[in-house]
């Protein structure tokens, strides 16, 4: 690396400052090498969470999500009351029966 930044013309500061670099990681390879691996492990982490909130859709908004489920609940209601108003047709055919019953039951009895 030193090698390159000799080749290619670099101000005099810079050039010290990556021959620093250079014996800095020469001198302390496992903490150099760790510091990069979290550092790529960490934008690797950063980049595909950008991804997935890109492709993830906008939540719905509040008013039309509360509507919906307004209207889902509304639906479920009228659905329990036609069933209910069946069930009430029936026991009313049922009460008119018995009451027919019991009318001519009480005629004979007389």
């Amino acid at each position: 690396m030193v090698e390159s930044a000799n080749r290619i013309s670099m101000p005099p500061a810079v050039r010290q400052s990556a021959e620093e670099i250079v014996h800095t990681i020469e001198r302390n390879p496992m903490p150099s090498a760790l510091t990069v691996f979290g550092l790529g492990v960490g934008v690797g982490l950063l980049a595909t969470i950008l991804i997935t909130m890109e492709q993830e859709a906008p939540p719905e908004p509040w008013p039309r999500r509360y509507r919906r489920q307004a209207m889902d609940s509304a639906s479920n209601a009228v659905d329990r009351a036609s069933h209910v108003s069946g069930e009430v047709a029936n026991i009313a055919q049922q009460a008119a029966k018995h009451a027919v019953d019991s009318v001519l039951h009480m005629l004979r009895r007389n």
